[in-house]
């Protein structure tokens, strides 16, 4: 019979034994099961059968809007990414006059210049497979918050698609 302590070191053993042998995926193969999302209904289906979703977002395929003027400005040359796992979808019926969509935003803490900024984008989702982004930050010293970016962008439909925003599912 095997006393406590070798019981525990054995299933050590077994465990590391397993991870040893377990099979790895590269990035590669990871990214080969992943499957891209192309348009808002399938967003949607996604979204609401509780799967979480990749963003990936090409600004330099975008659209910068001047929030004074409302002219557009190529986007910067910068990409971004994040999960959309919490969403809120807005119908029809919710704000009159206005289309549905799927909203989703992320809040994180930053480092820019040796100060600390709660960094925020918002996503929002329409039927006419556009996406509207919008990026703020949170002055944690002042409680200031600057406005960063009011971008217009596509979402992108896979293939030669020049659509800055890429989504995806899947393991």
């Amino acid at each position: 019979m095997l006393n406590r302590t070798a019981f525990i070191l054995l299933l050590g053993l077994l465990f590391l034994s397993s991870c040893i042998h377990a099979p790895v995926k590269t990035s590669v193969e990871a990214s080969k099961t992943e499957t891209q999302i192309t348009s808002y209904e399938e967003l949607k289906s996604v979204l609401f059968s509780g799967q979480t979703v990749r963003i990936r977002n090409f600004y330099y395929r975008c659209k910068e809007m001047n929030q004074e003027t409302g002219e557009a400005h190529p986007g910067a040359d910068a990409v971004g990414g994040m999960e959309l796992d919490t969403f809120e979808y807005f119908g029809d019926s919710v704000f009159k006059n206005k289309p549905p969509y799927l909203a989703t935003s992320k809040s994180q803490l930053i480092l820019v210049n040796g100060k600390f900024y709660q960094d925020y984008v918002k996503l929002r989702f329409y039927p006419d497979e556009t996406v509207e982004i919008i990026a703020k930050f949170y002055d944690i010293e002042n409680h200031e918050i600057i406005d960063l970016h009011d971008i217009s962008c596509r979402l992108n439909k896979g293939g030669d698609d020049d659509g800055g925003v890429c989504l995806y599912y899947g393991s």
